[in-house]
């Protein structure tokens, strides 16, 4: 089941879903991209991630799944033109990723 593949992934990166997720940055929230490529999901990048002021800050191998998800609706940023992909992720943040993505992927 891909929610608890992903629950699985959040747990395993830092301390869980109840508070601050330790190491779950912006960026790294979007692993999801190769189980919708592998479910025959669209999943072409458009250049998405330059309408953020700081999109440089994001990591290379990291592009082409924000790209992704800010063209796929899965994520907007933080406001005022700010992605902050290499800040640290809130639960709420987290949660409304997975919640997003599966809604997407169904």
């Amino acid at each position: 089941d891909l929610v608890k593949i992903l629950i699985t992934k959040i747990i395993a990166l830092g301390k869980g879903i109840l508070g601050m997720v330790k190491f779950w940055t912006v960026e790294s929230g979007y692993h999801p991209l190769p189980f919708a490529k592998a479910k025959g999901h669209d999943t072409s990048a458009a250049d998405h991630i330059t309408q953020f002021t700081d999109c440089l800050d994001a990591s290379d191998w990291s592009v082409d799944a924000l790209n992704w998800a800010i063209g796929s609706k899965l994520m907007s940023g933080k406001g005022n033109g700010i992605l902050d992909p290499d800040g640290n992720a809130t639960r709420a943040e987290v949660a409304a990723m997975i919640e997003r993505f599966c809604s997407h992927i169904n």
